[in-house]
């Protein structure tokens, strides 16, 4: 685990001398990072993927163009008892198979095609029988080996009209040729269950996520690369993208050469396939104990509920890895997230969470300072289980079940638009009559045009507000008749405006 960051100088926006971090740089198991856009979150993602993939690279390029003097940076990490150092342009001690990242470059560079060795991860983490692969790899080569000498030695008999050589030659290498074939066929059997299972897990984590569509892997995948002679393992995933019932095809590497996943999938969906996919491989991963897990911005342009799923899976990787640091632009995310890290755990996790705040200094430096960020409550967790056990669930409700239920919707939207629009929420002024005047102005005030996107749901919201208002403003609200069929309607519509906000 990385116990503690000495410094970081001279790359990208930071130049951090020691004992200038909270707790003299120390991290404690689950770290959560808020930064705001441009302090320097993507940096020190970089940092971490360069330390992952041993790509010296990733440091050089950000390295610190606002001082006067272009000096090469310089890092210097404590992981386990060991220092980890960055100077003269490269990592003095490599860290193999133990980080693991997920950030703005994994989306971009991931969506559709995705390289497992490049992202840190190794098929003999993954797959159950990698020692059956290797032994498979190691013979298909050796006995490729011999065939290519063979057939040299062929060549030279037939100059030599060597006949009854030549005989024995063409029969040896008829037989090493069935067998390599033999082999790469028992290849296939040992990947594909590997494989079958990555999609499997990918597809039910894209139906939870409620994305409209769902992947089948590319059988190209499950062929063997042979690279100078060498039998190799593709370390690639390829998708073929489908709508969620598999209907229809809607892109495929092999057909769809001049459209891109752009023509596909939008921001949000490709943000839930990569991190679907980023999310499988960990818990297929059989050393995640001991694995440095970095996620940067998990959620970046999901919907709210999609938001919730995100937090559900962070909290369940946090149990089973060894340290998890999780940086994003959202505090409510952060103190949702560290809240339920610690309601599901009973308090369990509570000592093992710090809170670090990335801030913005003069000349467009950052620091890293001790996080103050939090939110009122973990509302919108705990209501949207109550909400969806009550669509899926018929009858069994008494009339203050129902009234509570009923009385859940509005602060429960309220918190929504709270955390997706924070710069127009103020405290006790705020409600949800104002952000449908918001959503209504949009159209013509520049100022609300970020609310334009949910003018297509002013109805739904109408018809909420005009629903509950007898028992939000009402004293005598649980004197109020409430029909089951008809408030499961109104849960219905809560939840699709939900999504949309």
């Amino acid at each position: 685990m990385i116990t503690q960051i000495k410094y970081i100088k001279h790359f990208g926006q930071f130049d951090t001398v020691s004992n200038a971090m909270p707790n003299n740089g120390k991290l404690k198991r689950i770290n959560l990072l808020y930064a705001p856009n441009g302090s320097g979150k993507t940096t020190l993602s970089l940092m971490m993927q360069s330390l992952a993939t041993d790509n010296n690279q990733l440091i050089l390029k950000k390295k610190d163009r606002l001082g006067a003097r272009n000096v090469d940076p310089e890092i210097c990490l404590k992981i386990d008892e060991n220092e980890i150092n960055f100077c003269n342009e490269k990592w003095k001690k490599k860290l193999p198979n133990r980080i693991k990242i997920f950030n703005s470059y994994f989306i971009g560079k991931n969506v559709y095609i995705f390289d497992i060795e490049e992202n840190g991860f190794e098929l003999s983490e993954i797959v159950d029988n990698s020692k059956v692969l290797k032994k498979l790899i190691n013979t298909l080569n050796q006995k490729s080996k011999k065939l290519t000498k063979l057939r040299h030695y062929r060549k030279a008999l037939r100059a030599n009209n060597a006949t009854k050589k030549l005989q024995v030659v063409v029969e040896q290498i008829a037989k090493l040729q069935y067998e390599i074939e033999a082999l790469s066929t028992q290849y296939k059997e040992v990947v594909t269950p590997f494989y079958e299972i990555i999609i499997s897990k990918t597809n039910e984590i894209l139906k939870e996520f409620q994305a409209n569509f769902r992947v089948k892997l590319d059988k190209s995948v499950l062929e063997l690369l042979k690279i100078a002679g060498q039998y190799k393992v593709s370390s690639k995933i390829i998708f073929d993208i489908y709508s969620n019932d598999f209907k229809h095809l809607l892109l495929s590497r092999s057909k769809d050469q001049d459209r891109g996943v752009d023509y596909i999938l939008s921001d949000g969906d490709k943000s839930s396939l990569t991190f679907a996919l980023y999310t499988s491989l960990l818990m297929l991963n059989k050393n995640l104990q001991k694995q440095i897990v970095f996620i940067d911005d998990p959620f970046t342009s999901m919907d709210s509920d999609r938001r919730y799923k995100t937090i559900i899976y962070l909290t369940n990787i946090a149990q089973n890895c060894e340290q998890l640091i999780i940086t994003s632009h959202d505090k409510y995310f952060l103190s949702d997230l560290q809240k339920q890290m610690v309601n599901f755990n009973q308090g369990y996790l509570a000592n093992d969470i710090l809170r670090l705040e990335l801030k913005r200094r003069n000349h467009g430096k950052s620091q890293i300072v001790e996080g103050n960020f939090q939110s009122d409550s973990l509302y919108n967790l705990s209501t949207i289980k109550i909400f969806k056990s009550f669509i899926e669930e018929q009858g069994d409700y008494n009339h203050v079940q129902l009234m509570s239920i009923g009385r859940s919707i509005r602060p429960f939207l309220e918190d929504a638009f709270k955390y997706k629009f924070p710069d127009f929420y103020v405290p006790n002024q705020t409600w949800l009559k104002v952000y449908l005047d918001y959503i209504k102005k949009s159209k013509d005030d520049s100022k609300y045009r970020v609310f334009s996107r949910l003018y297509k749901n002013i109805s739904i919201l109408q018809e909420i507000l005009s629903y509950t208002q007898s028992f939000n403003h009402s004293e005598n609200y649980m004197q109020k008749e409430i029909n089951e069929f008809e408030l499961r309607n109104i849960i219905e519509h809560t939840m699709e405006l939900f999504r949309a906000i």
